[in-house]
């Protein structure tokens, strides 16, 4: 019995993780939207899930290239690609993005959308 109000506060607090990311994508609040897409992750552990969906899929990409500059474990950075539903085309257009902006120095951040 208690494992599945785990199993099923997990499922919920899956997709409000989405919801904040995005919402601090929006406020440009990058370290908070990198703890949003952690708990994300940490939900999935306890509730395995199939991707999330959202309507604007840059914010998707945005996301996840946010989350990429904060240098992640590879195993967390790959469930944050299968979780946002990014392709592989995508993940590595997005990987030369971040290696193109380190080398050129930029500072500010560039999002797709």
């Amino acid at each position: 019995m208690a494992k599945e109000v785990v199993q099923e506060l997990a499922r919920s607090r899956l997709s409000n993780s989405l919801v904040q990311a995005v919402a601090l994508l929006r406020q440009r609040n990058h370290p908070r939207m990198v703890n949003s897409l952690n708990d994300l992750l940490a939900y999935n552990k306890v509730v395995p899930s199939t991707p999330l969906s959202w309507k604007v899929s840059d914010e998707l990409s945005d996301l996840f290239l946010i989350y990429l500059k904060s240098d992640p474990s590879p195993e967390n950075l790959a469930r944050v690609q299968y979780l946002l539903n990014i392709n592989d085309s995508t993940s590595k257009a997005l990987r030369a993005m971040k290696d193109r902006r380190l080398q050129n120095g930029a500072a500010d951040e560039e999002f797709v959308f």
